[in-house]
């Protein structure tokens, strides 16, 4: 089989040099490791160090979404409490609209009522008056209103 013009020494070298650099990435990422666990003293605070600084920004980071959260949910009950306060006043405003119609609509109607009643005494007193007229002109006392 033939490589497109590689020969076989020239596949060889990058075949030994990709198991290298392999082995090289493998080596570092694992000899990382462990200096931490059978190094000296030095390495393994080091070490420590490193995962109480994680372990403090996991705490910091932790406690900041804490704070949003508590900020979040803070704000949006103020929202609501707006809203509630906006509704509430707006109902009394409604309620105060209605209750300031209805006692016009109240007050109309006892208008009229006193008009009517005024027109219906002025019209008896009228017929009064009238029937004493005919009275005066006409002595004939056909409703024995008259002793």
């Amino acid at each position: 089989a033939e490589y497109m013009g590689e020969t076989d020494d020239v596949h060889t070298h990058n075949h030994i040099r990709k198991d290298m650099m392999e082995r090289r990435e493998h080596d570092r990422f694992y000899s990382t490791w462990g200096q931490y666990y059978y190094g000296n003293p030095l390495q393994k605070e080091v070490h420590r160090k490193y995962f109480r600084e994680g372990l403090k920004q996991q705490m910091r980071d932790n406690s900041a979404k804490k704070r949003e959260n508590f900020r979040d949910k803070m704000s949006e009950s103020v929202q609501a409490m707006d809203r509630d306060r906006n509704d509430l006043a707006s109902d009394m405003k409604m309620t105060n609209e209605r209750h300031t119609r209805l006692f016009s609509y109240r007050d109309e109607n006892k208008r009229l009522m006193d008009e009517v009643r005024a027109r219906k005494n002025d019209l008896k007193r009228k017929e009064v008056s009238h029937d004493s007229q005919q009275l005066k002109y006409n002595p004939i006392n056909w409703s024995y209103t008259l002793k």
